[in-house]
């Protein structure tokens, strides 16, 4: 064991678990609140990516993207998470519930301001609460922002690994601008950090009718392919536009005759059909054969740049279905 290596271990058991055990036990605080809305009995356990990364480190595994100008993009999103977890004693003590139409297009240029790509809208499905985790509202802002192509199209690679989480830290820093912004106005505001979070957000942007959920288990959309990252801001506000058709649903239909997602994934962890793993979510993705290669190969992402809405355009994959 190299010195690197012990410095890497002492880092993790000194500092980086500290750090986010102090995070799941905010979160799970949440929980235990009144008036709180709570997971159900058909809810998911969450995969910890981070603490499953601390735990990989602290039991003799390496990670070659381990480098020096990555550890500030990644601690600035356990800072986004603090933060956004913090802000929540500063919701009004009697929230406003209702906003008008010019107000709610004033919010949403604020978003594309900070870089959002699209930003949809949905009641929250209590199943998709993370088990002993809660939110203090129903009313979901979906944010989601675009990866940039190139540098996700080198996966695995430093690069790739760089744009995942820079785009992390950043849509992090928009959820928690938008819940100050919303705070001002007089609304409540729950930000939902997108690296960890206590909701799963592909099924919740699909909801709000922001794209389709892929075999491989990520967002597409017709924008920007699969090629994005989702974080939500859950709020008081009563009469946003919730989502009530969703008109990629004919997606499913081209990921059950493509399969390449299946074939081009190098630990073979993406299977045909869907499975069970925890409460009532469905999923292919194995991920006891995932995470492996995930943690050793720069976070992987070969199942966005193999992803055949990543390669041809959306129109033109719809018209061939349609066909």
């Amino acid at each position: 064991m190299g010195i690197g290596f012990k410095i890497k271990l002492t880092f993790m058991r000194k500092i980086a678990r500290p750090q986010y055990n102090r995070i799941i036990k905010r979160e799970n605080a949440i929980a235990d609140q009144e008036n709180i809305i709570k997971y159900d009995s058909n809810s998911p356990v969450r995969f910890d990516i981070p603490l499953e990364a601390i735990k990989y480190i602290e039991n003799g595994g390496e990670i070659t993207f381990f480098k020096r100008k990555a550890m500030p993009i990644v601690f600035g999103s356990i800072r986004g998470i603090f933060k956004g977890l913090k802000g929540l004693k500063k919701n009004p003590a009697f929230p406003k519930s209702i906003i008008a139409h010019d107000a709610l297009q004033k919010m949403e240029d604020f978003c594309t301001s900070l870089g959002i790509g699209m930003v949809g809208y949905t009641k929250l499905p209590n199943q998709l609460i993370f088990k002993d985790k809660g939110v203090l509202y129903k009313n979901a802002i979906v944010l989601v922002k675009e990866m940039d192509k190139f540098k996700i199209d080198s996966s695995p690679s430093v690069e790739s690994f760089l744009e995942v989480h820079q785009t992390y830290r950043d849509l992090g820093t928009v959820t928690n601008k938008l819940a100050e912004y919303l705070r001002k106005e007089g609304y409540g505001a729950h930000p939902i950090h997108p690296l960890g979070g206590a909701v799963l957000t592909p099924p919740l942007a699909q909801a709000a009718g922001l794209g389709w959920q892929g075999r491989h288990g990520m967002l597409i959309t017709a924008k920007f392919g699969p090629r994005v990252r989702i974080a939500a801001v859950f709020t008081s506000i009563e009469n946003l536009p919730f989502n009530t058709v969703n008109p990629h649903s004919w997606i499913d239909s081209w990921c059950q005759k493509c399969g390449r997602c299946i074939r081009t994934c190098p630990p073979n962890a993406i299977l045909n059909d869907k499975i069970i793993k925890t409460g009532d979510i469905k999923t292919c993705i194995d991920v006891d054969k995932c995470f492996p290669y995930f943690i050793e190969n720069y976070g992987c992402s070969i199942c966005i740049k193999e992803c055949e809405f990543n390669i041809t355009p959306y129109e033109i994959l719809k018209s061939k279905i349609k066909k």
